[in-house]
This record gives C-alpha cells, structure tokens and sequence, in this order.
C-alpha cells in the first residue's frame, strides 16, 4: 500500500507551533539515517521562513549542529512556548453576538488548541483556570455566560475543562438548530422556484408592492438622543447649545449632522439661515430663535443641577384705565466678553432668583457656555414648572461712564426675556429738572427697546450701593447701583390709555405651528445648514474666504489666500 506524500510546513519563528514542527522534521529528516548532515542542513534551510536565525551559516556538518541547537534555544525554550499559548489564549477574539455560530466555533476550537498544548507541555489547567475563566466569560456573549453560571453546580471551584465543554455543547446545539432551519428553507425555495416566471426585467422586484416602495420611509436615529420617534431637526430634548457642543465632540458637519466631513464642504449647503439670514447653518440651532426649544419632560431624571426660578409676564391692554406711567428699574451697561463688548439695556428684577442673558446678545460677543442647567421655570398664573435647559455663560458688566466699576457675572442664556418692548417714560418738565444733576445711563434715547439683559436676586444686591433711595415725587424713586442711577416706581401721564407692564416671559413654540412650517421648510426634506465650530485659525481662514466670495456671470469667484505675516525679501534674492 502506498502512502501520500507528507509535507512539513515551514516554520516562521512562532514559538507555540516549535513543538509540531520539530516533531515533524525530526521524524521526517533529523532521525533518518540515510541522509548526511549537510542534506539535513539543506532540508532544514529549506523549511526556515525568511530571515531566519541561521541563514548566515555556511552549509556544513559542523554548523548543522550548532544550528539545531541555537533554533532549540531561541523558539524551543519550555517557557517562551507555555508564555506563546498563553498570549494566543488572552488575545481571543471577542464574539458579540450569539447568533455568530461561526465565530463561537473558532472561539471554542482556539480554546480547545491551546489548553491541550499547555498540558502537553506540564501545564494543567488547574494552574490557570482562576485566571482564564473571567478572561473566557467576557470572550463570550453575555446570554451564553449567564446560562453557563445558571447550569454551574459547584460555585466553590472551576475547572476549564467545564466550560469548555458548556461551550461545546451550546455551539453543537446552535449548529444543528441552523442546519435544520436551512434545509427547511432551501425546501421552501425550492417549491418556489417551481413556480417562478422568468421576468422580462429582472432587475424588477415583485415581492415589493408599488404603493408600499414609494412610501416606504427609513427613519433614522435622532442624533442628539438616539431617539427614533423624531428626526435630528425636531428635536427638543437638548437646547441649541447642548445640540452645537454634541455636534462639535462628534466630529459631525454642521450642515447635515454626518461625520468625516466639515459644513464649508457639504454638499446640502443652499441657503442662509431663515431667521437670522446669516451663515449657513439649521434654524433649529439658530442662536435668534424666538423661543426656547430645550423643553425636558416633566419626569426628566437627568443629574445636572436642578432650581426654581419665579419668573412673571403681564401685559394690559385695556380702555379707559387710569393713565399712570409705570417706570421699570432699567440701566444701560456695557456687557463685555474677552476682546468684545456690546451697549444693552439691563432689566433689574429681584423676583427672579436666577440671572437671564438673551442668546442675541451671546452671539454677538461670542460668549462660550462654560456649562448646563436644568431649571423648574414657573411663569406667572402657571399651575405647574416647566423644565427646561440653559446654557450658563459668563460676562463682565461695566459701568458706562466709570471703566473701573464693574462685575462679573454668570447668566442663563434664553432665546428671550420679554416680548415686550420697554420705551423710556415721557417725564414732566418737573421731574427732569430734578434728575438734571443725577447720572442716568438709561435717559440716554427715546425708542423702545428690547431687555438684554435680566438681573436676578442673585447678584441684585451686589450691584447695589450702600445709599438710601431718593424720593422724588411720592410714586416716583431714584436708586442708585454700580452702573449709575435709574428710576422705578409710577407717575401721572395724559393721553396714554394702552399700557405694558413686563418682568418675564419664557414661551416655547406653538406644536401646530411648527407642523405648519415643516410644510415649507427645506429642511423638513434633509436640506440643512448648519453652523461648524472649528479652530480659531481656520475660522479666521473661513471667514476671509466667505468675505471674498463673490457672484459674476452666473458663477462664484474668489480671491487665492495670501499669508499675513509674509517676510520681506532681501536684495538680490529672487524668489522662483
């Protein structure tokens, strides 16, 4: 009976598969009394991967010695092969899902290999089972592992051997699951193909109903909450603030919330922003947004620290009511943030507990959000709070006319404090001639303006000054704080029937009107653009190109990018 032709693989200077292949070329080669020295030394040559340890020695008998020693000692040494299976043991690949049979096989067959090479060499699994069994559980799926501890009878030892043949059986029972399923279903298929038409198009598929493909629509996961019941842009459980910082950790494009990309190359940028008329960026992000789209549930568990914040909005539109002026505590101060700096009107309110700055004036300065708060926000004749997210920024109001007055303060940032706008009182000839040697920053214009700024109870009586308030009619007052004097209180007005009285008001959008306007916005289509926060050199970079960015015959032409700080060439150089 003749035998196949046995060939020994080659050996590539891995320790652990030293044993297999000095077995075989020993048996094969090394042992055979028929061959000379330097045949054996050729073979053995021969059967080395490249850049072996001995390539270098010169093909004699005296070197084919020297040579099977120095192999002996450099792969063959007992514990660089126990050490090579156990490094092969902990660097396992880790199977994730249960149904992966494939891979549970591979898992267990790798397990199986290297154990019985450990006790070939003297290593009992006893030796290490403490160590490989967490190393083994966390290798495997989680539904597995939980049956295995299920099953286990003694909880005071473990043996490998245990496990690995839970693990045997669980991977035989999975396979012969699949195998049965698979013959049931290439039965099926076949009786399927018996009756099969050969379709015209074969491209065309007629499992799919016409009116079912044209509507069916994928919906994809929010990706500001993993939420599938809404898309990214109606999302209203982060504020725009929270929506931009998770947008910029992400490494997302601004325009249409994908990764590996930045908004100045997005493909969906069209047109500037609908209420800001801006940068290309989302109105659902936009910083001008008229109202506050951050509104939590009311069962919102989230960690971030939790206050009650009393705010109110009246507004009296009546005929025929008594013609008194009211005068809100009102100041002009100058907000300030690093290098920028902005005129606003300061409202002080010592109902509320917490100080407001609207995201209008945020813009503008480019103040970051040093962090986030979740407030209970309780409006007037409101029954119950409502909770809701605010950015938290810091600023530095300084007096108009005195540089070295000043405060620092932390505010809420809010779309909005009032949609009422506050016009300076008409005041008597009488009244003026008393506040003629006072400094009053608010006297400054006539028209109506919008409140910036809401000073809460919090830093209200920091601003203070130690004076006492000066009357000057009996309704009327003169209070005096770090920004200058303002007046509070009421006087007598003619002609005036329509009043506004506002402290406060925090809205969120009407649900119908937001329905109403997916109707015609693009962006209800994927059609987004939305703002990049990148780094400070390449904003300056953006910015230059948008401000050269200009539209002839039909097309967009721009200037190259110079560098500003271009060094001076010397006399005589020439510049190639």
């Amino acid at each position: 009976m003749k035998l196949p032709k046995l060939t020994i693989q080659k050996f590539y200077g891995d320790s652990s598969t030293w044993l297999e292949f000095w077995g075989q070329f020993s048996n094969a080669i090394d042992n055979n009394p028929n061959l000379t020295q330097i045949d054996k030394f050729s073979y053995l040559k021969s059967l080395l991967g490249a850049h072996n340890v001995v390539a270098g020695f010169s093909l004699s008998e005296e070197n084919y010695k020297a040579a099977v020693e120095l192999l002996k000692n450099r792969f063959g040494r007992h514990d660089l092969v126990v050490n090579a299976h156990m490094t092969k043991l902990l660097n396992l690949k880790q199977v994730k899902n249960a149904s992966n049979i494939k891979e549970l096989r591979e898992l267990y067959d790798s397990c199986e290999i290297q154990i019985r090479n450990l006790n070939s060499l003297g290593v009992v699994a006893e030796s290490y089972g403490h160590l490989l069994r967490p190393i083994i559980l966390k290798l495997i799926p989680s539904e597995i592992a939980l049956d295995f501890n299920r099953k286990r009878l003694d909880y005071e030892t473990f043996n490998v051997e245990e496990l690995l043949l839970f693990l045997k059986k669980e991977t035989e029972s999975r396979e012969a699951t699949l195998g049965m399923q698979s013959s049931n279903q290439q039965i099926i298929g076949s009786k399927k193909e018996n009756f099969k038409h050969s379709p015209k198009y074969s491209n065309f598929r007629r499992g799919t109903p016409t009116a079912s493909a044209l509507t069916t629509n994928v919906r994809n996961a929010c990706v500001f909450c993993d939420n599938y019941e809404h898309d990214s842009i109606s999302c209203k459980i982060l504020s725009v603030f929270e929506k931009r910082e998770k947008l910029r950790k992400e490494g997302r494009c601004y325009v249409c919330f994908r990764k590996f990309h930045v908004s100045s190359k997005c493909k969906f940028k069209l047109t500037p922003c609908k209420i800001c008329h801006g940068n290309f960026y989302n109105t659902s992000i936009c910083l001008n947004k008229l109202t506050n789209e951050s509104t939590l549930p009311k069962e919102s568990n989230s960690d971030a620290p939790l206050t009650t914040t009393a705010v109110s909005h009246c507004k009296i539109d009546k005929k025929d009511v008594c013609n008194k002026e009211v005068v809100l505590q009102t100041i002009y101060v100058n907000v300030e943030c690093e290098h920028n700096s902005q005129t606003s009107l300061l409202l002080f309110d010592v109902g509320s507990q917490r100080t407001f700055v609207t995201s209008k004036l945020v813009s503008k300065l480019k103040a970051p959000i040093i962090r986030q708060e979740n407030l209970q926000i309780c409006s007037f004749a409101a029954i119950k709070p409502q909770t809701k997210a605010f950015g938290v920024t810091k600023l530095r109001l300084r007096n108009l006319k005195d540089k070295s007055r000043f405060i620092v303060i932390e505010a809420l940032v809010t779309d909005v404090i009032s949609n009422v706008t506050i016009s300076l009182p008409r005041l008597t000839q009488d009244i003026k001639a008393k506040l003629a040697s006072y400094y009053l920053p608010d006297a400054r214009g006539s028209r109506p303006r919008e409140v910036d700024i809401l000073l809460g109870a919090d830093y209200f009586y920091q601003v203070s000054c130690d004076r006492p308030v000066e009357k000057i009619t009996n309704s009327l007052f003169l209070c005096d704080s770090l920004f200058g004097y303002s007046l509070c209180g009421t006087f007598e007005e003619g002609g005036n029937k329509m009043k506004n009285a506002a402290v406060l008001n925090l809205s969120a959008l009407n649900a119908v009107r937001e329905d109403l306007t997916c109707l015609w916005e693009l962006e209800s289509l994927g059609i987004r653009h939305v703002e990049d926060k990148i780094s400070e050199l390449d904003g300056e970079i953006l910015n230059k190109f948008e401000n050269n960015l200009k539209f002839v015959n039909k097309r967009y032409e721009t200037g190259l990018l110079w560098k500003d700080d271009k060094r001076k060439l010397r006399k005589g150089v020439l510049m190639i």
